[in-house]
């Protein structure tokens, strides 16, 4: 006699189907999960900091020294 599906089953279909909602969707290993917010951690930071980086690069545009390092003349040598 054939078993009848549960509940879980019925709502969610397979377990390792992307349907089950975001809450069910975090590993079972305690190492897993912790590396998975470790390397989202340093990923977001690296983002947001290229963010700031280039909003403020691109709101001081001609006034920071990598902008005008050109503009300044070359040192006379004394050969």
């Amino acid at each position: 006699m054939q078993s009848l599906p549960s509940p879980e089953d019925a709502r969610f279909g397979h377990p390792l189907t992307l349907r089950r909602p975001p809450h069910l969707l975090p590993p079972q290993r305690s190492s897993v999960y912790v590396g998975v917010i470790v390397a989202g951690a340093l990923v977001g930071e690296k983002v947001v900091n290229q963010g700031f980086d280039s909003m403020w690069a691109s709101n001081n545009k001609g006034k920071l020294y990598a902008h005008i390092v050109d503009s300044f003349p070359e040192p006379e040598s004394d050969e």
